[in-house]
């Protein structure tokens, strides 16, 4: 007898298969079943305290990336699933997002930054090659402080370059005509570079507490 794929979803989220294990190929077969997806190669499971709610198991999927342009993209699949031992049955949820990096050889496997929605992911790559470029680096900029944080950068006039250091951009949007990039690291202090995709050549730099996602 063929048991529908709905009705297995529900009886292994009841059991807490994400909780108790599985490859992530076992998982993206059960989760991503009715999704259109390419070959998953990893799972991660989200580091935040906010992405841990009470009865509920939630874990990353990742597609292996693919060349695009100066860079590679894939998709990241975020799986939420409710813990039956503790929850009843509830849908589970799956939702995706695109991620970029640069990349002149192989596909790297780290360091990949999520993308908002309104851009595209080769809008998203351009933008992360400007942010290389050494005419940009050298541009000065005065970097603005939304809270006193006892930075020494704070409200005083440096390079880009010495304003984001190692800084890792972790997420590229756009909201209007403006395209900012956020780097560090997530959950943590975000150092904002913001600029008018018409105007590329003003930059606004600010260090801030994010809001809660």
């Amino acid at each position: 007898m063929k048991i529908p794929v709905v009705v297995l979803l529900a009886a292994w989220a009841s059991v807490g298969l994400a909780a108790d294990g599985g490859t992530y190929q076992e998982l993206a077969a059960i989760y991503l079943a009715d999704k259109d997806h390419g070959p998953i190669e990893n799972l991660e499971r989200p580091g935040s305290v906010r992405s841990h709610l009470p009865g509920v198991e939630t874990f990353d999927l990742l597609e292996a990336p693919r060349r695009e342009g100066a860079g590679c993209v894939r998709q990241r699949w975020h799986v939420s699933v409710p813990d039956g031992r503790r929850a009843g049955l509830q849908p589970v949820r799956v939702h995706s997002s695109g991620e970029v990096a640069l990349s002149q050889g192989a596909c790297p496997l780290v360091g990949y930054a999520g993308i908002n929605p309104g851009m595209s992911s080769i809008q998203a790559i351009a933008v992360l090659e400007r942010l290389r470029e050494p005419i940009v680096l050298s541009t000065r900029v005065r970097l603005a402080c939304a809270q006193e944080f006892g930075d020494q950068q704070c409200n005083r006039d440096h390079s880009l370059a010495e304003v984001v250091g190692d800084l890792r951009p972790w997420q590229v949007g756009r909201q209007g005509q403006e395209v900012y990039v956020w780097l560090g690291t997530p959950g943590q202090l975000v150092t904002e570079i913001r600029y008018n995709a018409q105007g590329p050549q003003s930059l606004q730099v600010s260090r801030r507490i994010p809001a809660p996602f």
